[in-house]
Formats: C-alpha cells, sequence, structure tokens
C-alpha cells in the first residue's frame, strides 16, 4: 500500500484533485494507494483559511 499525505486548506483543493488524478494515472504500480487529508479550520487568523470540507473530501 502507497500512503500519500496531502495538507491544506479549502483552496488548495484543486490542486489536491489534480494531483490524485496524476499519480493514478500515471503510476503503473499494482499497489493500492491510501490518500489523507489533513486540514483544520484557521479562520480566527484569516477568514479565508477555510479547511477542506467533507463534501470535497467525499468528492475525491
Amino acid at each position: 500500500m502507497r500512503n500519500i499525505l496531502f495538507s491544506g486548506n479549502e483552496k488548495v483543493f484543486d490542486g489536491i484533485l489534480t494531483c490524485m488524478l496524476s499519480i493514478l494515472k500515471r503510476s503503473s504500480t499494482e499497489e493500492p494507494f491510501c490518500f489523507y487529508i489533513y486540514t483544520m479550520d484557521v479562520t480566527r487568523i484569516k477568514p479565508e483559511y477555510t479547511p477542506v470540507s467533507d463534501r470535497q473530501t467525499i468528492f475525491l
């Protein structure tokens, strides 16, 4: 199993999606992948720092 960790807020969702598609499309391994997403709500610092939503996570 290959474990891959992404971390960031909602603004990196498009990058996570692109990266996951690239890994899955270009990898010739037969091993399964397990993707993890670490995210957090830090809107107290800046209002735009919202976490990756559950809806986005399910989509991925």
